[in-house]
């Protein structure tokens, strides 16, 4: 990516990788999401506040995904048509 050389990009903007693994065969899959925002969860705690670090890894936080959206990760040199 060209550098933006602003303020406001160097405090806002950031990127996000995501990294998919597949539990049959252990290929990854990596993609990089450059963001200028991130949709964070606001949930009460017993003690009724909320604190930014545990919005953020509840963001973050590790996930499976259902059989129904499971993605296809091909091998290198591997026809995805086949």
């Amino acid at each position: 990516l060209a550098r933006d050389n602003s303020i406001i990009t160097d405090l806002f903007c950031g990127q996000l990788l995501s990294k998919i693994t597949c539990t049959h065969c252990n290929n990854e899959s990596l993609a990089f999401d450059n963001f200028w925002d991130l949709a964070l969860s606001f949930s009460k705690s017993s003690s009724g506040k909320t604190h930014l670090s545990e919005m953020l890894e509840q963001f973050l936080k590790e996930e499976a995904l259902e059989d129904r959206s499971i993605v296809r990760i091909v091998k290198l040199g591997e026809n995805p048509r086949r």
